[in-house]
């Protein structure tokens, strides 16, 4: 996860984390009471499989997970589970109540599916934080 309105974030995940083409696009996680104020939607999209329009007023606000063509595979989220509360966090840091998600995988890879793997994957990379449950992971 990562913040969605850094210009060169998309570029800095595809190149020292994800080690893939920069084309790449990311989704977007909103809360569910505010997927409408960003986004083109007429319903809820639990799983990031539909793509939808950013709104024009946001698509420069939200560089990291809004497509050439303005589109975005959003992922509604919703009450009461922890990514709720932590966009909810996040927007009263950010102003917005979306982070960019992607997969926990590099290049070629498979995805990330134990604890070893994640630690693994964590100093492979130029991740910054690591989070596994209650967890905190910082590199020195």
């Amino acid at each position: 996860m990562a913040n969605p309105t850094f210009p060169d974030m998309k570029d800095r995940i595809n190149k020292v984390i994800k080690k893939r083409e920069g084309f790449r696009p990311f989704a977007p996680m909103v809360t569910k009471e505010r997927q409408h104020d960003y986004f083109d939607m007429i319903t809820d999209v639990p799983y990031m499989n539909q793509v939808v329009k950013v709104k024009e007023q946001y698509r420069d606000k939200l560089p990291a997970v809004t497509h050439v063509d303005g589109s975005a595979r959003v992922q509604t989220v919703y009450k009461n589970t922890p990514i709720h509360d932590l966009l909810t966090e996040f927007e009263k840091i950010s102003g917005y109540p979306i982070l960019l998600n992607t997969s926990f995988n590099v290049k070629d890879k498979t995805m990330v599916l134990t604890p070893k793997d994640a630690i693994d994957t964590f100093f492979d990379t130029d991740m910054d934080i690591l989070v596994m449950g209650n967890y905190i992971m910082y590199k020195n």
